[in-house]
C-alpha cells in the first residue's frame, strides 16, 4: 500500500472512529469509501471500532497513514477498560461502562456524547475517547453538561454517516444542524465531582472509599450497587429501604427513575447524570455508615441485593457484615390481575421507541 497524500496524526485522547472519520474527510472521501479501502471484509461501521482493532486490522492503517501501532492502540478502548474488568472482554457483548451503540446495519441508537464547546474551540473538531464512558456526564474543562442527541432534531451522534462534503466532524449526520452552537447546561456538581475521582482511579489505579484503598475494579463495583438500590427503590415493598436512602442523604423526592429499564451504559446523559449524583452522594457516607444504618433499620442483605447481580469486591466484605436470612415476600392478590404502574406502562413505551427506530433502517436499506 502507498501513503495516504493527507497526513493525520490522532489528537490527545481522541477516540479512534473519531480518527477515522478525520483521515477520511482529510482525503476527501467518505467514511464508507476509506474503510472499504482499508478492510474490504468488514463492515466497520456496524460495529463498535472504538473498542479497538485486531493486529492484522492495524496493519494497513499504519502503513497508509504512517503511524505507529502503538499510538492506534491508544485511541482505542481495550487498553483502558481492562483497567476495571477482570474477565476477558468479548467482542459480541456489552463492555461495562462503555456507552452502548445500539447499531443495527449503520443506525444508532446512542453510545456517542461530546461538549459543545470543547468542538468549538477545536482547530478540527473530534470525539474524545474518555466521552465513551458511562460516568462520564460533563466537561471538566467547561463545566457544562455533555449532549448526546442533535438538540435540532433529537437524533442520535452518527458522525460515520457524514460525508467528505460536510468538511467536518461537528454536524449532525441527518439534519446538518452545527454541534458547535449549543449553549450547554451547568454540570451536575455530584455527577461531575464522580466523574473526576473515577477518571483518577482508572489513571492511578486505585481510590479511597471510606478510608480504605481500593482498587478501581471495586470502586466501579461499589458504584454499581448503589445505582442499583436508586434503581430499584420506587419498587422495593420495604420502607426499610426507602429509609436507608434517606439517611443516607438523598430526599424522598429525590427522583432516580428512568424511562426505560435499560442497563446504565445505554441511558440518556440526562439519566445517568441523574443516578451518578446520587450514587456519589450513597459512597460519600462511607461503608461503616451504610452499615449502621442498614443494621439500625432492620434490614438484610437479601433485600439490598438484586438477584441479577453479580457483586465483587469490596462491596460484597461491607454486605457481610449485613444478617443473612430468607426474606418472604408477600406477594398482593392483585397483582397478576390489575393495570400496570403509569412508570411500568412509559418504560416499555420508551422501549418500543427505541426499537421502531432501529428497525427505520429497514425501510432506509
Amino acid at each position: 500500500m502507498r501513503s495516504w497524500p493527507v497526513t493525520v496524526e490522532p489528537n490527545y485522547d481522541e477516540s479512534l472512529s473519531s480518527w477515522l472519520l478525520r483521515l477520511a474527510m482529510a482525503q476527501g472521501c467518505d467514511p464508507l469509501i476509506l474503510s472499504g479501502w482499508l478492510w474490504p471484509a468488514k463492515r466497520v461501521w456496524t460495529l463498535d471500532v472504538d473498542r479497538g482493532l485486531t493486529e492484522q486490522d492495524i496493519a494497513p492503517l499504519c502503513e497508509v497513514t504512517g503511524v505507529t501501532g502503538s499510538v492506534v492502540e491508544q485511541t482505542c478502548l481495550r487498553q483502558l477498560v481492562s483497567r476495571y474488568v477482570e474477565t476477558p472482554l468479548r467482542s459480541n457483548l456489552s463492555w461495562p461502562w462503555v456507552l452502548s451503540i445500539g447499531s443495527r446495519n449503520r443506525l444508532r441508537t446512542g453510545g456517542l456524547q461530546y461538549c459543545p464547546r470543547c468542538i468549538s474551540e477545536d482547530r478540527d473538531p473530534y470525539y474524545r475517547r474518555k466521552w465513551r464512558f458511562a460516568w462520564h456526564t460533563c466537561c471538566v474543562k467547561h463545566g457544562i453538561q455533555l449532549v448526546d442527541r442533535c438538540t435540532a432534531c433529537a437524533s442520535p451522534l452518527e458522525p460515520h454517516r457524514l460525508h467528505a462534503s460536510d468538511v467536518h466532524l461537528g454536524i449532525c449526520a441527518t439534519c446538518r444542524h452545527d454541534l458547535r452552537s449549543v449553549a450547554g447546561e451547568a454540570a451536575n456538581r455530584d455527577a461531575l465531582r464522580f466523574q473526576e475521582v473515577t477518571d483518577e482511579a482508572l489513571d492511578r489505579g486505585t481510590t479511597t472509599y471510606g478510608g480504605r484503598e481500593v482498587s478501581v475494579f471495586d470502586w466501579l463495583n461499589a458504584a454499581r450497587f448503589f445505582i442499583a438500590i436508586l434503581r430499584n427503590r420506587e419498587r422495593r415493598v420495604s420502607e426499610a429501604v426507602r429509609s436507608l436512602v434517606e439517611r443516607m442523604g438523598i430526599a424522598s423526592h429525590a427522583e432516580a427513575r428512568c424511562a426505560t429499564g435499560l442497563s446504565l451504559e445505554m441511558l440518556p446523559v440526562t439519566e445517568r447524570t441523574t443516578l451518578l449524583s446520587l450514587a456519589w452522594t450513597m459512597l460519600s457516607v462511607g461503608p461503616d455508615e451504610f452499615v449502621s444504618q442498614a443494621n439500625s433499620l432492620g434490614l438484610v442483605r437479601s433485600q439490598l441485593v438484586d438477584e441479577r447481580q453479580s457483586l465483587k469486591g469490596v462491596i460484597v466484605e461491607v454486605l457481610d457484615r449485613l444478617p443473612e436470612r430468607s426474606v418472604k415476600r408477600r406477594r398482593s392478590p392483585t397483582a397478576s390481575s390489575g393495570p400496570r404502574s403509569r412508570q411500568a406502562v412509559m418504560r416499555m413505551f420508551a422501549r418500543l421507541e427505541r426499537k421502531r427506530r432501529v428497525q427505520k433502517v429497514d425501510v432506509l436499506s
